[in-house]
């Protein structure tokens, strides 16, 4: 059910952001995987993945990988996301709309969450 324009407006009014971040780009594989981009508030950009698997039963999961840091402050040099230095921790909204985007990008519900460290693009 959405919420009224009116009950939107307030809460913009009172310096709520209301919305979810865009997605800025993403990526298919071959076996299903979509990697997505997605643009935050402050202009930062972090990773989410979407893993589908079809077990022996037929049953399909669906895995989110999702973001809990803008970079890292690890900085090994293999990994794109520690080039980049950390940046900040996500907020919880961020986070929960990691797995949203992806169940409605992929029109099923995610069974399982693990978590990476950001921007892996």
């Amino acid at each position: 059910m959405p919420v009224p324009q009116e009950f939107r407006d307030a809460l913009v009014g009172a310096g709520w952001r209301v919305g979810r971040s865009p997605v800025h780009h993403s990526v298919a594989a071959a076996d299903g995987t979509l990697k997505i981009l997605l643009k935050l508030e402050d202009n930062r950009l972090i990773e989410t993945v979407g893993i589908p698997a079809e077990d022996k039963k037929g049953s399909v999961r669906l895995t989110a990988c999702v973001s809990s840091q803008v970079g890292c402050p690890l900085r090994c040099s293999f990994c794109a996301t520690g080039k980049g230095g950390f940046s900040r921790n996500l907020k919880p909204h961020e986070i929960v709309e990691q797995v949203l985007v992806i169940e409605e990008l992929f029109k099923h519900r995610v069974s399982n969450v693990v978590y990476h460290a950001g921007y892996l693009f």
